[in-house]
């Protein structure tokens, strides 16, 4: 359980009435033991949270602080703001500071520029050192069982190359797509626990070393559609270097277990409703995330042939070098 203090000041103020008894169910689920084993890794490797937030939420979200707070295992808590989110607007040094004595396991990471929703893990990716260290993002707007946190600190350790989460989807399976081209996936249609994609509102557990970062920084640049989908092109960039991603379904969490979006998150700033496209949308990520693929699939063909004539010239001059040595004898 968290502190009183805490709660009175960080929680309860934000959440509505019938979102606090699904909140303290999330704290007291039912999680693993992790083993010596698994705790010597977080040991030696270390495990982060990382995320991101926008002005108006910044000061809402020690509701979700608060229930990772209460896993003993974390090493910190980066929070990565830019200097004006969306270019445009301030963060509050008051707000800052109101969350970061929450804990001292609270840090903010100042970026230059505004990067888009990725912001709330590739700042952190690119910082830390240990390739094996286990970072997790989480959204600013979701309350998640402790036990889902849990799994994916087990699930990660247990299989280490591959990448876990608490929602994902198979584009086949999901409403919007089901008449997927899977020409423009780099993998065939997976089996259930595998993913196509993997949610950053489930949470999502990563390593530095299974992350292509300058493929998902080019991508993340390539278009608005792009920028403003982040669980798009992270799930491109691994799916692109054949890492498996794979939803949680253990005992302790699965498929018919749940997760709390916070009425804050759900207003018209939400991505999902369009924010960022400047329009309101019924289903803007499938709107983005199709118009994003054909583009990302317009850059991967160009650049591909853009190798293979790189590659040619380069054996080209390589034979013409072994002509001259011979010529020479």
């Amino acid at each position: 359980m968290i502190n009183k203090n805490l709660y009175k000041k960080y929680v309860r103020p934000n959440l509505k009435n019938f979102e606090v008894q699904e909140y303290n169910d999330f704290l007291t689920a039912e999680s693993r033991q992790l083993n010596p084993k698994y705790l010597q890794y977080i040991k030696k490797h270390g495990l982060y949270i990382s995320l991101t937030t926008s002005p108006v939420r910044l000061k809402k979200i020690g509701v979700t602080l608060s229930i990772i707070l209460s896993i003993p295992y974390i090493k910190k808590i980066y929070i990565n703001i830019p200097e004006l989110y969306r270019n445009k607007e301030k963060y509050l040094i008051k707000d800052i500071k109101f969350i970061q004595e929450m804990s001292p396991l609270i840090q903010f990471r100042i970026i230059k520029n505004d990067i888009g929703p990725i912001t709330k893990i590739l700042p952190t990716i690119k910082a830390t050192r240990d390739p094996n260290a286990i970072i997790i993002s989480v959204d600013d707007d979701i309350g998640y069982p402790v036990s889902l946190i849990i799994e994916l600190i087990y699930c990660s350790i247990r299989y280490p190359d591959t990448i876990w989460t608490g929602s994902g989807f198979i584009w086949e399976e999901f409403e919007g797509t089901e008449n997927f081209d899977r020409k423009k996936w780099p993998i065939r249609k997976p089996r259930w626990t595998q993913v196509d994609v993997v949610e950053g509102w489930g949470a999502i557990a990563y390593k530095k070393r299974l992350v292509n970062i300058p493929l998902l920084e080019k991508l993340n640049k390539l278009d608005l559609n792009c920028k403003l989908s982040d669980d798009l092109t992270i799930s491109y960039a691994f799916a692109e270097k054949g890492i498996k991603m794979r939803q949680v379904n253990t005992k302790y969490y699965n498929e018919d277990s749940t997760l709390l979006p916070f009425d804050y998150g759900l207003q018209e700033d939400a991505l999902h409703r369009g924010a960022g496209l400047g329009q309101e949308l019924e289903n803007a990520n499938i709107v983005k995330y199709v118009k994003c693929l054909d583009i990302i699939n317009n850059y991967m063909s160009k650049s591909k042939r853009k190798s293979k004539r790189k590659s040619k010239r380069k054996s080209k001059r390589k034979s013409k070098r072994k002509s001259k040595r011979k010529s020479k004898r």
